[in-house]
């Protein structure tokens, strides 16, 4: 794994781990992951993936940031991982395939209901539709609290049910104002891909709250009634909401990979 510096506009600069030890590339991923992992926690799955031909590349972190010490919201990175794809497609000219992670999945979603150069496959993982009734009752309490409090100040109960008691401690300390913009974003994704872009959702049984796969198989029936044929599901039954971060993470990333391989032979 190598760093390098990518520049977004003129005032955002975010750090990306890059994995190319590849001979001869046949793809390359793009790993948009959630808002408390690092990239350094998806090292084996992406050395398995240069052994089969794909690059790797993803920003290190997720909370970079934006202006001065403020974590970018919801929007932000949006564009931010919509310019490091359009890089990454002009830089390799080779299929490209999103692989997003929890909040990350979520911005994957964002960016495949507006972008305009088509991924080769997309993999989502630990997310799901959430109704709309709950979302808007998040808003709803989000929007009094950064009254109360203020945009900035944590938001320690949405923490605690997004990140789970496991996760918690190495979690950042999300604000009202990143919650707010969150769940307006999360109202602007309609479960569409304008490309009939292959899909592949997986996520743990043991999953927190805010990645319950009950809200998993929500999303993957959407996708499915709007149309998108090209979609699989996996619920891993021992797995909770670490997936590529366990110890043992079993099949997990043979079957991502035999994904990506499936597409380029459908292809």
């Amino acid at each position: 794994m190598r760093e390098k510096t990518f520049t977004v506009g003129k005032n955002i600069q975010t750090v990306c781990a890059v994995w190319d030890n590849v001979k001869k590339p046949v793809g390359v991923i793009q790993i948009i992951h959630g808002i408390c992992d690092k990239i350094e926690t998806y090292d084996r799955f992406a050395k398995l993936m240069n052994k089969n031909g794909y690059v790797v590349f993803g920003t290190k972190y997720q909370s970079c940031k934006c202006d001065k010490e403020k974590l970018c919201y919801f929007d932000k990175s949006v564009e931010i991982q919509t310019n490091i794809m359009k890089h990454l497609v002009s830089k390799y000219n080779l299929p490209l395939f999103l692989f997003g992670y929890g909040y990350g999945a979520i911005i994957t979603q964002s960016i495949l209901q507006q972008s305009t150069i088509p991924a080769a496959g997309i993999c989502l993982a630990n997310t799901g539709q959430y109704p709309a009734f709950l979302i808007n009752m998040a808003t709803f309490f989000t929007w009094c609290c950064a009254k109360l409090f203020g945009e900035n100040a944590p938001a320690n109960i949405l923490n605690r049910l997004s990140f789970g008691k496991r996760r918690l401690h190495t979690a950042p300390k999300c604000t009202h104002g990143f919650y707010l913009s969150l769940f307006r974003g999360i109202k602007t994704i309609k479960p569409y891909a304008p490309f009939d872009t292959p899909m592949l959702m997986i996520s743990g049984a043991h999953d927190s709250f805010a990645t319950n796969p009950c809200f998993s198989r929500s999303l993957y029936n959407a996708y499915r009634d709007n149309g998108i044929m090209h979609i699989t599901m996996i619920i891993y039954p021992d797995k909770n909401d670490n997936l590529l971060m366990e110890m043992n993470f079993g099949t997990m990333p043979n079957d991502i990979l035999d994904f990506f391989k499936s597409t380029q032979t459908e292809n």
